[in-house]
């Protein structure tokens, strides 16, 4: 019987970049026809065929078609590259060692981010197997904790959405922001892991309170110009509080402040796209459906030209925003308001190719299946999705959503 911890991931990773609900006849086989295997072979390894003893073997070669679909060669390099589900996979863990000249002489030599396209470029490849695992990220920080050339590209400039609300990565946020000499890094992680509490319905460690998020913008902006980035994400945060103790009046003022410093500042037009993109995801999860929708509905050219623009301009963080992030927040932001979505926000797995998806897919799932039961009709079609938007929050731990959705419906 094959390992039911690589089963699972694959299956994880499956539903992942299909991004799309699997849970009719119908789906399963478009989910087959896309894979390349038969709709037959697709329930079975689904789980969807029961037989006497409950077992419904999927063939190596099938197995082999579903893990080039991810991104694999085979079955036995999907099994090879994540381990025996016990600890490291081995390939990884030795590539990650061999990586350590290379953070060595960046710290050494203080080599610029922006400017070098060479280390950019490989620390980008890099990151692809580093977050490809929570062991691969374990193994990454133990062996790079004092070296903050490595983290703090790696940990701040690179947030992964996905974490956020998992102990075990917080755990890292929480003592490389304890550890980096860099202000701006600080306030990054601390940003990060404040987002992340308030997904969770504050059931997490590690959360920094509001008199160490305001001390660490404080030092920010005493030693760095304006980043809308992080503006954001601190003014979000801000936003939470104020909306957790009810104080409409200091929400709507803070809002318009971040609004009106915001568009002062000399951004160039793709950027501030991406900024208020993020910012209205969580407008969304804060409930303010109108406010997102007022700032987004004369933004969605912004998608119709993303393909192009993106290849000359610069993202905010180096590994920026994607498709499937973009039309997700948007298509949620119009469900929630009981606004036909425009055709353009329709998904396809195409949208979940770029390699920013290993920073973003596990929350666009759940975002995607939570604007699936907001735009569905009839009682059993949503209790599929209500089972399988579970699955994902538990993963996640993003719980704030899964609750959020059950009201809103």
């Amino acid at each position: 019987m094959k390992n039911e911890k690589h089963i699972a991931e694959l299956t994880s990773r499956l539903l992942a970049k299909y991004g799309k609900p699997v849970d009719s006849v119908v789906s399963i086989a478009n989910l087959a026809e896309e894979v390349g295997t038969s709709g037959q072979t697709m329930r079975r390894f689904l789980g969807k065929v029961k037989t006497k003893n409950g077992i419904n073997p999927v063939s190596d070669k099938s197995l082999s078609v579903i893990c080039r679909y991810v991104g694999y060669r085979d079955w036995s390099h999907f099994t090879q590259s994540n381990g025996n589900g016990h600890g490291h996979p081995e390939p990884d863990k030795l590539y990650i060692e061999h990586m350590e000249p290379f953070f060595r002489n960046g710290k050494k030599y203080n080599l610029n981010y922006q400017q070098d396209t060479i280390t950019v470029d490989m620390l980008n490849d890099y990151i692809k197997v580093i977050y490809a695992t929570k062991q691969n990220i374990a193994h990454f920080y133990n062996l790079n904790h004092e070296n903050n050339w490595a983290a703090d590209y790696v940990l701040a400039w690179l947030p992964n959405y996905n974490y956020f609300g998992q102990n075990w990565f917080r755990a890292i946020l929480s003592k490389h922001a304890a550890h980096t000499d860099k202000p701006l890094v600080r306030l990054a992680l601390t940003n990060f892991l404040r987002f992340g509490a308030f997904l969770t319905n504050d059931n997490v460690a590690y959360t920094p309170d509001s008199e160490t998020l305001n001390r660490a913008y404080a030092a920010y902006r005493k030693n760095n110009e304006y980043m809308p980035f992080q503006e954001m994400r601190y003014y979000t945060n801000l936003l939470i509080d104020a909306k957790r103790n009810n104080e409409t009046q200091k929400f709507y003022g803070l809002l318009h402040q971040f609004l009106q410093e915001f568009e002062e500042q000399n951004i160039r037009e793709f950027n501030k796209h991406e900024v208020m993109i993020f910012f209205c995801n969580t407008l969304i999860w804060l409930k303010e459906y109108q406010v997102a929708y007022e700032l987004l509905k004369n933004r969605t050219g912004f998608i119709t030209h993303f393909a192009a623009n993106s290849a000359k301009e610069r993202a905010l963080h180096f590994y920026g925003i994607n498709l499937a992030f973009m039309k997700t927040t948007f298509a949620l932001t119009w469900a929630v308001n009981r606004i036909p979505e425009p055709r353009l926000l329709a998904l396809t797995s195409a949208d979940f190719d770029h390699p920013t998806g290993l920073l973003y897919n596990d929350y666009i799932h759940v975002m995607y299946q939570a604007r699936c039961i907001l735009t569905g009709r009839g009682a059993k079609h949503k209790k599929t999705l209500y089972d399988e938007l579970k699955t994902l929050t538990d993963k996640t731990n993003y719980v704030r959503i899964y609750d959020l959705v059950g009201k809103a419906t």
